[in-house]
């Protein structure tokens, strides 16, 4: 924030004031961490793809559960419950990983239809940020220093 501060300039100045604010209000609120930034990284990534680390994966949104209508899963091979060694990982491609449907709603016992045999990825997925380049990209154009 005093990078922003010290810019002076009507930008730099704004964002300070937003980012204070953001703060103080987490602290105020018990959390131990500053705010989530998803917005500006995903500015910030399409500016420098290089600030994520990517991996494939499998996204689908889920349609016919009761609570969890809407909701994006993810599958990978490789992390999570299904994590692998690191050389298996290699051979994820050609694995036989079947994707299971919806779980069944409150109101029914009936599954989703949608069974897929095989993890073919539909997606790059951001599993990891390097935040130094983040803050530097953000703060470098927020002080119009970068």
């Amino acid at each position: 924030m005093r990078t922003l501060e010290a810019a002076q300039n009507p930008v730099s100045q704004a964002a300070a004031k937003i980012g204070r604010n953001a703060i103080n209000r987490n602290r105020d609120r018990g959390f131990l961490v500053g705010p989530n930034m998803h917005d500006s990284l995903a500015v910030a990534a399409f500016l420098d793809p290089s600030i994520l680390t990517f991996k494939d994966y499998y996204v689908d949104v889920e349609t016919y559960g009761e609570l969890t209508a809407g909701e994006t899963l993810g599958y990978s091979p490789s992390v999570g419950d299904l994590r692998r060694k690191p050389e298996a990982e290699k051979q994820a491609a050609t694995m036989n990983m079947s994707i299971r449907g919806s779980a069944p709603t409150l109101a029914t016992t009936r599954t989703s239809p949608v069974l897929r045999d095989q993890w073919v990825p539909n997606a790059k997925v951001a599993v990891d940020v390097d935040s130094a380049k983040f803050f530097n990209l953000l703060i470098g154009r927020l002080s119009a220093s970068a």
